[in-house]
């Protein structure tokens, strides 16, 4: 620190700053000590803003040093470095101020640096244990939030044959999942900082989850209306594909869909080019996810599967396996 100090120093004499000796007034060292601290005060917050506000000033603070932060300071502010000196020179004599800032000011800046940027220092440091707990809760949230909707749309397709209209249905979804409901709420609640949840939090996540329990009950309705208005040929081309998972029978509509991606997929990545097989299957994989999320929606609301994991694992499953089989032909 005192190497940096003395090169600013060196600097700014050889940009041609003067310095004057003058006499030291007949004042008391309180006195001339109070005049002084203004100056002091101002050099002292110039460097330490400059600290605050540096990118690397978080890192500095874990690593436990700040002096090169401190060092980076100094140049910009050696207006009022020089500012402090002059009063100095003034006060207790002239050539004191050069010794003061290398001397006393130099040795304490860190200190009073640090003493200033407390509040601040005192957060990242309380912060550093926190970031681990945060992802904690983080994740438990969002499986409460996950298994909350499992839960509701398991029971939304118990109901999906019935007479009751969607928005019933996935009202009623929503009420026989309201311990379910709770736990997310709560874990989300902690997951924000929040030590207890409203009666407003639980009516915000019912709404939510009622709005898309809805949304899937219409959808689904609308793939069993048009399965029983166009039932496919008992020959259909993905029959011997569907075979060996017979859950993938009961989702027939979104299968056509995706063989349609897939295979338009595979003709555009493989058209006029040499590509490798199992880049091609990448990219059609990558270009037909929305067709292989629904199927995997799908199997869960169909209860083909018992969870929305197991519907998306057994959906990307079969998308390779036809992927393959295109490409091979």
């Amino acid at each position: 620190m005192l190497r940096v100090m003395r090169a600013v120093w060196g600097a700014l004499i050889a940009a041609g700053v003067m310095f004057f000796a003058v006499d030291a007034e007949a004042q008391s060292d309180a006195e001339r000590r109070q005049s002084v601290q203004a100056d002091i005060n101002r050099a002292t917050d110039c460097i330490t803003q400059r600290v605050r506000t540096h990118s690397g000033f978080r890192a500095a603070v874990l690593a436990g040093d700040i002096s090169d932060l401190l060092g980076e300071a100094l140049r910009p502010c050696a207006e009022h470095i020089l500012a402090m000196s002059a009063a100095h020179d003034r006060n207790f004599g002239g050539g004191t101020g050069r010794a003061f800032v290398m001397g006393d000011f130099n040795e304490r800046l860190d200190a009073d640096v640090r003493a200033r940027l407390k509040p601040q220092i005192d957060r990242i440091l309380a912060s550093r244990g926190q970031q681990p707990r945060q992802q904690q809760l983080t994740a438990e949230s969002n499986r409460a939030r996950a298994a909350a909707y499992e839960c509701a749309y398991r029971e939304a397709a118990r109901m999906l044959r019935t007479n009751e209209t969607a928005e019933a249905v996935a009202k009623a979804a929503v009420l026989l999942c309201q311990v379910q409901v709770q736990i997310a709420v709560r874990a989300i609640g902690r997951a924000v900082g929040l030590n207890t949840v409203t009666p407003r939090m639980e009516r915000e996540m019912d709404t939510i989850m009622r709005d898309q329990v809805m949304a899937q009950v219409i959808a689904r309705r609308g793939d069993l209306a048009n399965q029983s208005a166009n039932p496919p040929p008992p020959q259909a081309a993905t029959a011997g594909r569907n075979a060996d998972d017979p859950s993938l029978a009961r989702s027939r509509p979104l299968v056509a869909p995706l063989e349609t991606c897939l295979r338009s997929a595979v003709q555009g990545t493989t058209t006029g080019r040499m590509v490798a097989r199992d880049a091609a299957l990448t990219t059609a994989i990558d270009i037909c996810r929305s067709e292989i999320e629904a199927l995997g929606r799908a199997l869960f609301v169909d209860r083909a599967k018992p969870t929305l994991d197991e519907g998306r694992v057994t959906a990307l499953e079969f998308a390779k396996r036809l992927t393959g089989e295109i490409l091979d032909r």
